[in-house]
């Protein structure tokens, strides 16, 4: 991961400062999942997703000073949206009925072939 805060250099105050706003989201993202991310080679297309909610709030007018709980709302429906996309779903929660904390992938395990012949 990039050791730089500055990912991306911009000559608008208010946009450089929700840039910062959105790219604080990361910290709340868990570390498997940052770790399932950079080994798919995902990680750019999140920071490119981050700028890209980022944009989308200087592009509303929101005002980092009032509307911060607004934009980290659609900071936080972008990276969903994005996640989704690319494979991970929010786990279920079945005895509280709600979306659990974490991200799981919809990939299908594969049996190793060893383990099929076993069986033969």
């Amino acid at each position: 991961m990039p050791p730089s805060r500055h990912y991306f250099d911009v000559d608008d105050p208010i946009l450089d400062r929700l840039l910062a706003i959105a790219l604080s989201q990361k910290r709340f993202i868990r570390s498997t999942l940052k770790q399932s991310l950079w080994a798919k080679g995902l990680w750019a297309d999140l920071l490119q997703e981050y700028a890209t909610a980022a944009v989308a709030a200087w592009r509303a007018g929101y005002d980092p000073d009032k509307d911060f709980r607004l934009i980290k709302n659609l900071v936080q429906r972008y990276i969903y949206r994005f996640l989704k996309s690319a494979g991970f779903v929010r786990q279920w929660n079945y005895s509280t009925r709600r979306q659990g904390r974490g991200y799981g992938l919809r990939e299908i395990p594969r049996l190793r072939e060893e383990v099929l012949n076993q069986w033969k």
